[in-house]
């Protein structure tokens, strides 16, 4: 691995965990916005975070897929994670 493919699997590792993080402390942040009546930008914000994590994930998967990368797998399980975090808000 050189040091590109290192600082895209840093990266991809860390915009996961970010979401992970999103993901368990959204109930919290959501209802005290909610209380300051700011839920509708919290929605919306939540929306761009989640497409920002997917849309990073999608990038470094194509990249690695088109280098032939053995670390192409790990992205997509990266991706995948942050999908069904994705879908299981709704």
């Amino acid at each position: 691995m050189n040091t590109k493919s290192k600082r895209q699997f840093f990266l991809a590792c860390l915009v996961t965990f970010i979401h992970i993080i999103w993901h368990v402390f959204r109930e919290y942040i959501q209802a005290f916005l909610s209380m300051n009546q700011l839920l509708a930008a919290f929605f919306v914000g939540q929306f761009m975070i989640q497409l920002l994590c997917l849309f990073l994930l999608a990038i470094f998967l194509g990249k690695a897929a088109l280098a032939k990368n053995k670390i192409a797998w790990i992205y997509l399980g990266l991706f995948f994670i942050n999908l069904i975090l994705s879908l299981s808000v709704y």
